[in-house]
């Protein structure tokens, strides 16, 4: 999870990544809003084909010293071959919660799970990020942040049309 800090969000919070950036670095769409073609080339454009994509997400949490696992089919769309767990404490829901780290994710897989989602499956608290570009995504919308204000704008400017514009 080390690499998710260069975007200056903190993956642990309460606020999804897309609210604790400024507008010029990060983009939405809507989920309801551009087809499965348009999803498909839109995560072409973020995730390069040789670049290196890795994702973490919430795997589940520990009370009263027992782990509790969510059902989060992750592994249906996405092979998984190693993961780093990193377990947190949470005060506020008396828990830990536990975050596995992937590294080396496949971009077809990336997209054959965000696809899975964009149907209507079962959602993880999951992010996909290279050095680039850090990715969000649930039934509701697809979030792309980057530090580089530039490239952020570049899809604004080619996916114009389809961009969820409540939150700009």
């Amino acid at each position: 999870m080390e690499r998710i800090q260069q975007f200056n969000v903190n993956f642990k919070d309460d606020e999804t990544p897309f609210f604790q950036v400024d507008t010029n670095h990060r983009i939405r769409f809507g989920m309801d809003e551009i087809s499965g073609i348009l999803l498909k080339t839109i995560l072409k454009d973020v995730f390069k084909t040789n670049e290196k994509v890795d994702m973490s997400f919430i795997i589940g949490n520990i009370t009263n010293n027992k782990r509790h696992l969510e059902k989060n089919r992750i592994g249906k769309s996405i092979k998984i071959k190693n993961w780093k767990e990193t377990i947190v404490n949470d005060e506020d829901l008396d828990a830990e919660i536990i975050y596995a780290t992937v590294k080396d994710v496949n971009s077809l897989d990336v997209y054959n799970y965000c696809k899975k989602v964009h149907q209507g499956h079962r959602e993880a608290y999951i992010v996909f990020y290279t050095e680039r570009f850090l990715t969000y995504v649930n039934n509701d919308v697809l979030d792309i942040i980057s530090n580089d204000s530039n490239l952020v704008r570049e899809l604004k400017d080619k996916y114009e049309k389809h961009i969820n514009e409540y939150y700009v």
